[in-house]
């Protein structure tokens, strides 16, 4: 874990590294049966935070669990999508090297 938290803090910044993530999703629960995971988007936006990546940006992609994405007004640098053309939006700015900018960062973004 060391290791990859140093690679994080020394590659902080949205033209190396973005994170995409559902707000719900499938996982393996401590006892490694499938379990149900409602806040596994959340989840994922406070680790990075908590790891201090604040210049990282991360992007929750969803359908109908949108409107339980309402936790992504609390950061700088989060948002929450249902659009495809968004999520291909925030992929090419990390493909094509830019700083990220915040347009995409904010609850339920439509473009």
């Amino acid at each position: 874990m060391i290791l990859i938290t140093e690679f994080l803090r020394s590659n902080n910044s949205g033209c190396k590294i973005r994170f995409i993530t559902d707000n719900v999703r499938r996982e393996r629960g401590q006892d490694r049966r499938p379990c149900l995971n409602s806040h596994g988007g959340e989840a994922l936006l406070r680790f990075v935070r908590g790891r201090r990546l604040s210049d990282t940006p991360v992007l929750v992609f969803c359908s109908k669990s949108i409107r339980y994405t309402a936790y992504v007004k609390e950061f700088e640098l989060a948002g929450s999508t249902t659009e495809k053309a968004v999520v291909w939006g925030y992929i090419k700015g990390l493909y094509e090297g830019d700083e990220d900018t915040d347009r995409w960062a904010r609850y339920g973004y439509k473009s």
